[in-house]
């Protein structure tokens, strides 16, 4: 098989922002802990320690909701058919196996936040329930992915904002 996609970086990112969330969660556990046991009266730190709570329990739902259909690796034999795809999931890469046939849909997404552009490439696996997630960067080649979804490709190319890799 042939790796035709590959996002280094992001399970490791992933993965450190889950870890930040699960100190930031037992900070706010031991302020509110403090904040009751230690000195009752203290409405500032039961605040605080809530605020962390809370914070980290939706920055963990978040991280999951947005990443769990993130593709870290997509590994494609186009003389066999055959085509397998590593996922991220919190401290673990799930992989699945399927004939290149069953990847089907493929379509260009633009996700802006703020002033943040993330160029998104979706898929549909039979079987799977949501859709998986490439993200996609400009400067990289895509010509493995072009041969499998020829028109995601090309309106990501002609995307305002992305820029053309060129070939390899």
């Amino acid at each position: 098989m042939s790796r035709i996609y590959e996002d280094r970086g992001a399970a490791r990112r992933l993965d450190i922002y889950m870890i930040i969330l699960g100190l930031v969660f037992l900070a706010g556990c031991r302020e509110l802990w403090e904040a009751l046991a230690v000195d009752p009266a203290d409405f500032s730190g039961l605040a605080f320690g809530a605020v962390f709570v809370g914070g980290a329990v939706y920055g963990v739902y978040q991280t999951f909701n947005d990443g769990r259909d993130l593709v870290t690796a997509f590994d494609v034999d186009f003389d066999a058919g055959n085509a397998r795809v590593t996922m991220w999931q919190p401290f673990r890469r799930p992989v699945m196996e399927a004939p290149l046939s069953e990847f089907a849909n493929w379509r260009f997404w633009v996700k802006v936040t703020g002033a943040l552009r993330r160029y998104q490439l979706f898929a549909e696996l039979r079987g799977y329930p949501r859709k998986l997630v490439f993200e996609l960067n400009p400067s990289k080649p895509l010509d493995g992915l072009r041969r499998i979804a020829p028109a995601a490709i090309a309106d990501f190319e002609n995307s305002p904002g992305s820029k053309k890799a060129g070939p390899g």
